[in-house]
C-alpha cells in the first residue's frame, strides 16, 4: 500500500512476519484496515460479555421461570454444537449466531 507505512509482511531478514498484526495501513494514507484477528478477539471479548451477563442473571435470578434457569445453565457449559473441544467446534458460525440469539433471548427473560 501507498503511504508512510513499511510493509507489515516481511521482516529484515525476508522472512514474512504478518500474522499477529491487529491492523494494516488502507488504501488512503493514516485509514488503517483491521485484521480478521481483530475482529474475531472483539468477537469473544462480546461473547464472553454476554455469557458473564447471563451468568449475572441466573444468579440473581433463582426465582425464575425452571426452565429459562436451565437453558441458560446449559447455555454457559457451552453446547456442543458450538465446541466439543478445541479441536471441534462451529467452523462456519452457524451454530454460535443461533446461540447468542438463545443467550440474547435468555437476557432479555431474566432481566424482566
Amino acid at each position: 500500500p501507498n503511504g508512510p507505512w513499511f510493509s507489515s509482511t516481511t521482516s529484515v531478514d525476508g522472512n514474512y512476519m504478518g500474522d499477529g498484526y491487529f491492523f494494516y495501513p488502507g488504501p488512503a494514507v493514516n485509514k488503517p484496515l483491521s485484521s480478521l484477528r481483530l475482529e474475531t478477539i472483539r468477537d469473544g471479548i462480546e461473547d464472553y460479555e454476554l455469557l458473564y451477563r447471563l451468568n449475572e442473571l441466573v444468579r440473581a435470578r433463582p426465582d425464575a421461570a425452571a426452565e429459562t434457569v436451565a437453558l441458560a445453565r446449559e447455555v454457559l457449559k457451552v453446547r456442543p454444537p458450538v465446541s466439543k473441544n478445541l479441536r471441534e467446534f462451529d467452523r462456519d458460525g452457524k451454530h454460535m449466531d443461533a446461540e447468542r440469539r438463545v443467550i440474547a433471548e435468555l437476557i432479555g427473560k431474566l432481566s424482566q
